[in-house]
Parts: structure tokens; C-alpha cells; sequence
């Protein structure tokens, strides 16, 4: 078992290590795994927006409005990705998707892509 100290005060911190409002923005979301046994690296990307709508948590706080969210949970779901994301305040999930995809050469999902 793993133990390992912590001070008294720590105790009372929380919220993380980080606590604030991301703004609105762009946003670019991706998650790369790996399937050991057979040796591959899959992906998926997508974009969408943070948004100013109101939230009432604690931590590093965010709205994000992903078009067709259910699509892409199913995906995740069916192809057993975890669900944590990197999230970007950007519009680059084309550039991602060639990267991996092309360059790489890993099995990529696009989420929403728009049309070439």
C-alpha cells in the first residue's frame, strides 16, 4: 500500500491545485490512448466553445458546448477511451487530426469535422 504524508493544514485546502474561471473561447478537446496488445495509438479531436454560461463549483471551472455531445460520448464509450480530455482555447483540431493521422499514421476519429 502506498502511504505518504500530508501536513495537518493541508487538510482543510479545497478545490485542487487550481481554483478560477477559464473565459470564453474557442476550444480544440483531444485524448490519445493506446491498445497495448495490439500495438496501436488511437485518437480523437474535435472543437466546440467555452461559454460564460453560470456555474457553481469549485477547482478550475468551465462550460463547454460540444455540437452533437452525444455522438462523441457513444465514441468514446464504444471504443473505450477514458474520459479525460487536453483541452486548448484554439480551433486546431484539423491540424491535429492530419498530424496523428497522417504524419503519425494513428487511427484518428474527428469529431464533427468540417467538410473538406
Amino acid at each position: 500500500m502506498l502511504r505518504y504524508w500530508v501536513p495537518r493544514w493541508a487538510w482543510r485546502i479545497r478545490g485542487g491545485a487550481l481554483d478560477g474561471r477559464t473565459p470564453a473561447s474557442p476550444l480544440t478537446f483531444g485524448r490519445i490512448t493506446t491498445n497495448d496488445t495490439a500495438g496501436v495509438i488511437r485518437a480523437y479531436v474535435g472543437e466546440g466553445n467555452l461559454t460564460d454560461d453560470p456555474i457553481s463549483t469549485f477547482g478550475n471551472r468551465a462550460v463547454a458546448h460540444v455540437p452533437k455531445l452525444q455522438k462523441l460520448m457513444h465514441h468514446v464509450c464504444e471504443h473505450g477511451f477514458e474520459h479525460h480530455v487536453v483541452r486548448n482555447a484554439s480551433s486546431t483540431a484539423d491540424i491535429l487530426r492530419e498530424a496523428f493521422g497522417r504524419d503519425l499514421g494513428w487511427d484518428v476519429y474527428h469529431h464533427e469535422a468540417k467538410e473538406e
